[in-house]
């Protein structure tokens, strides 16, 4: 990885699998300015997992779609986006479970369904409206 700052080469110094989340933690540095931060890996699921839809197409699988509509369910809070990060990741890891490569779009919102009737039962509402007609 290259310093975001300068474009140098950078030494990984600190690494940790996350135990919540299907991720990897890593602490940075640039060889060349110093400057230290973190990154966050993740398995890129668009291209090792699908997604069929209630059409039958198949589509690459998008975390961030996901992250979008778990947004908008929880515009109520306070913290919507950071717990809007933090919800996805647990779907995530529970449908990661189900260790398929196609993954059903149904199975996708009810796992996000059973996740937020958990955290917060209004956003588990605004989330079943606003996929009603695809559930």
């Amino acid at each position: 990885m290259v310093c975001p700052f300068d474009g140098s080469d950078t030494r990984v110094y600190n690494s940790r699998p996350s135990k919540k989340y299907p991720e990897v933690w890593r602490r940075r540095e640039c060889k060349q300015c110093g400057s230290v931060w973190t990154t966050r890996e993740y398995i890129d699921l668009s291209t090792s997992h699908r997604v069929l839809t209630r059409h039958k197409r198949l589509q690459a699988f998008s975390r961030d779609k996901l992250l979008l509509s778990i947004i908008e369910a929880l515009k109520h809070r306070e913290q919507a986006l950071q717990e809007a990060i933090e919800l996805t990741d647990t779907i995530i890891k529970n449908l990661l479970r189900l260790s398929e490569a196609t993954i059903p779009s149904y199975a996708i919102k009810s796992e996000t369904i059973i996740v937020l009737e958990r955290f917060d039962t209004t956003a588990a509402r605004v989330y079943e409206s606003l996929h009603a007609s695809s559930l």
